[in-house]
């Protein structure tokens, strides 16, 4: 089509006039005097002056994604997760991931919404579990559990960052 092969050229050139695009076609100037018009009208060039146009390029804006608007609990995340969790990992793992959520991470956090869980929380729980006796190690795992946890809560936005990556390891 023509108004294509006057757009390529237009693309190339970015600030043009008329006789530029005469000079390059084998159109009229009524001819490229139309073509201009309707890109002028579709906002794909821009006049400057009255005998000189430029191409306005095509911006594309990314989109943040949104983060859902029903905001759940942290006991319907760690359910969300341990649905996924069944179908991906050995039954003695899944089973590790359900005691230490029962046992240690839904009775700290059964009244938080993923969304107010932040990094002081998780310092607050690992301290808990320090003067509880729990070693280190324990307690590194049952913190990588629940940073898993709020990584699938980040990738179904629910929050828009994972606190736990924050937190200090030992």
């Amino acid at each position: 089509m023509i108004q294509d092969k006057v757009l390529k050229i237009i693309k190339g050139l970015n600030i043009f006039t008329l006789d530029d695009i005469a000079v390059m076609t084998d159109l009229n100037e009524n001819e490229i005097a139309k073509i201009l018009d309707k890109l002028l009208s579709d906002k794909i060039i821009q006049k400057l002056s009255w005998d000189k146009y430029r191409h306005i390029p095509n911006v594309r804006k990314t989109k943040r994604p949104q983060l859902r608007k029903g905001i759940i609990g942290f006991e319907t995340a760690s359910k969300n997760f341990m649905r996924e969790a069944e179908n991906k990992c050995t039954a003695s793992t899944f089973k590790s991931y359900k005691c230490s959520l029962n046992k240690h991470l839904i009775p700290f956090f059964i009244e938080f919404r993923v969304t107010q869980i932040k990094p002081e929380n998780i310092d607050q729980f690992i301290e808990q579990k320090l003067t509880e006796g729990l070693s280190p190690k324990s307690i590194d795992n049952i913190v990588k559990l629940l940073g898993s946890i709020l990584e699938k809560s980040l990738k179904d936005r629910y929050i828009p960052f994972n606190p736990a990556r924050a937190v200090r390891r030992f």
